[in-house]
C-alpha cells in the first residue's frame, strides 16, 4: 500500500513538475519568435499558453520513466519479502509434518 502511494504520488510530482518545464519552454519560444517577428519587447505575447497533446505524452512518458527507476527497489524488496515468507512458511509446513510423523512413530 505504501509503495502504490510513493509511486502514484512521485508520478504525479514529476509529471506535474514536467507539464510546467514544457509549458515555461514553450512560453519562452513563443515570446522569442514574437520579439523577432517584430512584437517589441513590452508586454503582449505570441501564445504559448497551452501544451499539445505531444507535451503531455512527453511528461507522462518522462514520470514513468523516473519512478521506475525510483519505486523498482520498493517492488523488489517487496516482492522478495513475499516469496521469501511463501518459502519460510513451507519450510515450517514441512518441518511440521516430519515432526508430527516422528512423533507417531513414537507411539
Amino acid at each position: 500500500m505504501y509503495g502504490s502511494g510513493f509511486s502514484w504520488g512521485g508520478y504525479f510530482y514529476f509529471y506535474e513538475h514536467a507539464k510546467a518545464r514544457w509549458l515555461e519552454q514553450r512560453k519562452t519560444a513563443s515570446m522569442e519568435a514574437w520579439k523577432g517577428a517584430g512584437g517589441g519587447a513590452s508586454g503582449g505575447g505570441g501564445g504559448g499558453g497551452t501544451l499539445q497533446p505531444m507535451h503531455h505524452l512527453l511528461a507522462a512518458w518522462e514520470a514513468g520513466t523516473i519512478m521506475v527507476f525510483i519505486a523498482n527497489p520498493i517492488w523488489l524488496v517487496k516482492t522478495r519479502m513475499q516469496l521469501n515468507y511463501t518459502a519460510v512458511a513451507a519450510a515450517e509446513q514441512a518441518a511440521a509434518a516430519v515432526a508430527v510423523g516422528e512423533a507417531g512413530a513414537a507411539a
